[in-house]
C-alpha cells in the first residue's frame, strides 16, 4: 500500500517499455500515484496526473510529436484525460482510450486519435522502400490490439504540402544481385540446445503492425510513381481518389487500391530528358500489387519549330510554330502501350494540309517526335526524293542553331524568336535569311 506524489518525473524512464512503438521521448509526468495490493495483482491508480510536454516520436511514420494534458490510471487502464497531441508545426488533435490491461499483464492498446492538418507521414526510401514521403492531413487513427500485434486504422483527407512517393523500381534493387557471394564457414555454437532455442524464440519476438489507411486524396497533394527513378521516368500528379493502403512491414505486405483521377501533372520521360504535362482527364488505377496498376494517361511536350523542314520546303524562312508531341499511355504500368502524336495548332490550312502528309504514318510520326525531343526541330522525311539536297541539310543546321539561339532569349526571359535559312545556289549567289518573330496574345497575333 504505497502512495507517491510526482513532481516533472522524466517520461524516458519508461520509454523501455514503449520503444516497439515510439522513440526519442521526452517531457515529464506529474501527480499523485496509489499503489495497492498483493504483489501478483496491483492496482495502479492516480489524482490529478498529467504529462507534461511528452515528447515523442512515432517509429513507422517518423513523425515528432507533443502530448499535454490529463491522464488518468484505473485498477486496469491508463487512458487519456483531455489530452491533447501537436506536431512540430503547432497542428492539433484530441486523443481518447489509452493502455488496458490485467493486473499489467494481457496489456492492450485502444486508442483513438481525432486531428485536424497534421503531420502524418515524414520518411524517406531508407525507411520505408514501398512508399515515403511527408503527408498532412486531417481524419482519425485508430490503434488497437496487443504490442504483439497492434492494428492501426486510418482514415483521412490529404492537406496542402502533401508528397508521397511510391517507387515501383530502384537501382538499389537492381544491385541485390551480385556474381560471387561469399559464404562464412559455420561458427561452433558454444551453447547448448536449450539455449539455441530460447535464443531463437527470442529474435523472432518483436512488433508486428498492421498498417489499414483509407486515403482521400485532394488536388493539394502531390504523388510521384517513381517508374524507375534511376533514369528519371517518374509521373507526378495531382489529382482527386480515394486510395486504399495495406501495410505489414513484417510480413513484406504492401498493396493498393483505388482510382485517381488526374487533374494536372507531368511525366519525366527519362530517355530523353524531357518533362511532358500530363493533361486533365487522364487516369491510374491500383489494383492492389503495384505492378498491376492501369494508366491511362495522354501528356504533351511543348515546343517551338520551324514546319519548312517537315514539309522539305527551302525556300523562304520559316516563322517558329508551337509544336506540342503527344504521348498516350494504356495498359499496366510497367508496359503500357505507347501512342505518340503531333499537334500544330496555329498553322494556315494549306500548311495544315502539307504537315499532315508528311505525318501520314506511326513511324514518321514517332521519328518526327523523338527529334523536337533530342534537337528541337524537324528532320527531313528519309523517303522524300529531295533529301540528299543539301538545302536540306542547311536547313536543318540552321534550325539547330536557331534553337539554340531562342533558348538563350527564354533564359533571359526575351519574348522573340529568331531564324535563320541558307540556300545554295548555283549560280555562286547563295541567299542567307534571317527573321525575327513575337506571339502576342496568347499566341493570337503573330509580328
Amino acid at each position: 500500500d504505497l502512495s507517491a506524489n510526482l513532481s516533472d518525473l522524466s517520461v524516458i524512464y519508461f520509454e523501455p517499455f514503449l520503444s516497439d512503438i515510439i522513440t526519442k521521448t521526452s517531457g515529464s509526468l506529474s501527480g499523485e500515484l496509489f499503489l495497492k495490493g498483493p504483489p501478483d495483482k496491483l492496482e495502479l491508480t492516480s489524482r490529478n496526473s498529467r504529462f507534461n510536454n511528452f515528447a515523442f516520436t512515432v517509429n513507422f511514420t517518423k513523425v515528432p510529436y507533443i502530448l499535454d494534458g490529463g491522464i488518468k490510471l484505473t485498477e486496469d487502464a491508463i487512458v487519456s484525460d483531455n489530452a491533447i497531441i501537436k506536431d512540430l508545426f503547432g497542428n492539433s488533435g484530441s486523443v481518447t482510450g489509452g493502455l488496458f490491461h490485467r493486473y499489467f499483464a494481457n496489456m492492450r492498446l485502444n486508442t483513438r486519435v481525432d486531428f485536424r492538418n497534421m503531420e502524418c507521414l515524414k520518411t524517406i526510401e531508407n525507411d520505408n522502400p514501398s512508399f515515403y514521403g511527408n503527408a498532412f492531413g486531417s481524419g482519425s487513427i485508430s490503434i488497437i490490439g496487443p504490442f504483439s500485434n497492434i492494428s492501426m486504422d486510418i482514415s483521412a483527407t490529404t492537406s496542402r504540402n502533401t508528397v508521397v512517393h511510391i517507387p515501383v523500381s530502384s537501382s538499389s534493387e537492381a544491385t541485390k544481385t551480385n556474381l560471387l557471394s561469399f559464404i562464412e564457414p559455420p561458427k561452433k555454437s558454444v551453447f547448448n540446445e536449450d539455449l539455441k532455442i530460447k535464443s531463437k524464440e527470442k529474435n523472432r519476438q518483436g512488433t508486428e503492425l498492421d498498417l489499414k489507411l483509407k486515403l482521400s486524396v485532394t488536388p493539394d497533394a502531390a504523388m510521384h510513381i517513381e517508374i524507375n527513378k534511376s533514369v528519371g521516368d517518374i509521373i507526378t500528379g495531382f489529382g482527386t481518389g480515394l486510395i486504399s493502403f495495406n501495410v505489414n512491414p513484417k510480413r513484406e505486405v504492401f498493396s493498393i487500391y483505388g482510382d485517381y483521377l488526374i487533374d494536372r501533372g507531368d511525366y519525366q520521360f527519362g530517355y530523353a530528358l524531357k518533362k511532358f504535362s500530363i493533361m486533365q482527364g487522364g487516369n491510374i488505377t491500383f489494383n492492389g500489387d503495384i505492378l498491376k496498376t492501369n494508366l491511362n494517361l495522354t501528356a504533351a511536350y511543348r515546343t517551338k519549330a520551324s514546319v519548312n523542314t517537315l514539309i522539305s520546303d527551302t525556300s523562304s524562312v520559316s516563322n517558329r510554330r508551337t509544336v506540342d508531341c503527344l504521348i498516350k499511355m494504356t495498359g499496366p504500368l510497367m508496359n503500357p502501350a505507347l501512342t505518340f502524336s503531333i499537334d500544330i495548332p496555329d498553322i494556315d490550312p494549306t500548311t495544315k494540309t502539307r504537315v499532315t502528309a508528311a505525318l501520314n504514318t506511326e513511324d514518321k510520326v514517332v521519328r518526327q517526335v523523338m527529334s523536337l525531343l533530342v534537337t528541337g526541330s524537324f528532320v527531313p522525311d528519309m523517303q522524300s526524293n529531295i533529301v540528299n539536297n543539301t538545302n536540306i541539310l542547311y536547313s536543318n543546321l540552321t534550325e539547330i542553331l536557331s534553337n539554340q539561339l531562342n533558348n538563350i532569349f527564354n533564359q533571359l526571359e526575351i519574348p522573340l524568336d529568331l531564324n535563320f535559312n541558307y540556300q545554295q545556289a548555283s549560280n555562286g549567289k547563295d541567299v542567307f535569311d534571317a527573321a525575327i518573330s513575337a506571339q502576342l496574345l496568347n499566341n493570337r497575333v503573330i509580328v
